[in-house]
């Protein structure tokens, strides 16, 4: 073989590499100056409004992309429109407090719950608002699901303008997305358009569910929370403490507070004690009230803040259900977690002293909870659940062949 013929296939195999470096590198070259492209689009646009760059009117201020019931959404909803009145809590308030409601027409209110809320994002989500400056009333609903210190913030939390900090991936995915692209380029879009309105979500959830669905309703979210809330749940002082700190933030920024445990369905309190966590349920009153009693210590008689508790054996929360084959409604529940606007109503009325929903229970509906009545609140609860018992053993036998069936 002629030493050219090898020199020539030496020099062609050199070439040939030649060229695959120079594509490879104006392809990694494009795919830098497409990815940087791609990242300061986001920035710029920022449709999670975790930056804020740029807010310009016509262009990203209404980050539309953000107007959901998330984390996400609500935090960027009290940021773009300075509500002066915040309802926190979880579902159960997100559902239940109306915004349209009377005794709040002279306030401009945003329904600020968060489903399956902890105690800590409420505090954050305060702290957000009241960065804001125009906070003055908050409706504060009180839930034992938001104390349980396994759980410290949902999914989509870290990834808020919520978290107090972000970390250097988590920016790094936001802006390199692909998905917040398509998020920016709607946020875009929709401004330019007109067609995404400011402040437009008030923040309030519609539950809607069949009319012969009651019982199934009640089955469903029981049966969840066996395996989810309460067969998960761990107590301790973790959220006390993020209440604590956040009723004193309240306190020294002169903010109104009305403050409530929710009225779920007594379903749920015999639920509890099947599963042994009623006695933890009980201490966790009593931790409440400790904790408003340490803030009024510091505070004028003015300024007292007040725990309602709306929960227990009353005439809304022993609500009959209806048996599987009854095709109606119940009055004052969606689920057994769940309480309608109606009766939401009538506790903002019974908080706020003022009457716009005719009530119709024949007692007072929920009461002050102090250091002076707490356990005989608890104490009365007892023998209530006692006289549920007997009166109602089908209901016990449900709740028993339900936790049997999921062990």
């Amino acid at each position: 073989m002629s030493p050219f013929t090898i020199n020539s296939a030496a020099e062609k195999s050199a070439t040939g590499n030649s060229d695959r470096h120079f594509y490879l590198g104006w392809f990694l070259l494009c795919f830098l100056v497409l990815s940087g492209l791609v990242a300061g689009f986001n920035a710029i646009v920022d449709p999670q409004a975790r930056l804020l760059i740029i807010d310009k009117p016509g262009f990203n201020q209404v980050k539309i992309a953000l107007q959901t019931k998330t984390r996400k959404g609500k935090a960027t909803a009290l940021r773009q429109c300075g509500y002066d009145t915040i309802v926190l809590g979880t579902s159960r308030a997100e559902t239940a407090i109306a915004m349209d409601h009377p005794a709040l027409s002279n306030a401009d209110p945003y329904n600020a719950a968060l489903r399956a809320g902890t105690m800590y994002e409420m505090r954050r989500l305060a702290e957000y608002a009241i960065e804001q400056g125009d906070l003055n009333l908050v409706l504060l609903s009180l839930d034992y699901e938001s104390f349980n210190t396994q759980h410290v913030f949902a999914e989509d939390f870290p990834e808020s303008p919520l978290a107090e900090t972000a970390s250097i991936i988590s920016i790094a995915r936001y802006l390199f997305s692909l998905q917040t692209f398509r998020q920016s380029w709607v946020t875009m879009t929709w401004n330019i358009q007109g067609i995404a309105v400011m402040c437009a979500n008030r923040g309030e959830h519609e539950r809607t569910y069949a009319l012969e669905a009651a019982r199934a309703a009640f089955d469903f979210i029981l049966g969840k929370y066996v395996t989810g809330h309460y067969g998960q749940y761990i107590s301790g002082d973790l959220h006390i403490d993020h209440l604590t700190i956040l009723l004193n933030e309240l306190a020294d920024a002169g903010i109104s507070v009305y403050a409530f445990i929710s009225p779920v369905h007594v379903t749920h309190l015999e639920l509890m004690s099947e599963m042994n966590l009623i006695n933890d349920y009980e201490d966790w009153k009593r931790k409440l009230v400790q904790a408003f009693t340490e803030v009024n210590r510091d505070l004028p008689k003015q300024q007292q803040l007040v725990l309602w508790d709306f929960s227990g054996y009353n005439e809304i929360t022993t609500e009959k259900v209806p048996d599987p084959q009854q095709q109606k409604f119940m009055r004052w529940y969606e689920d057994s977690s769940h309480f309608n606007q109606l009766v939401g109503g009538m506790m903002l009325d019974r908080m706020l002293g003022t009457q716009t929903v005719a009530t119709a229970t024949k007692k007072p509906f929920g009461v002050v909870l102090t250091p002076a009545n707490v356990d005989a609140q608890i104490e009365a609860d007892r023998r209530n659940s006692e006289r549920y018992r007997l009166d109602n053993p089908d209901e016990i036998s449900r709740l028993q062949q339900m936790l049997d069936s999921l062990e």
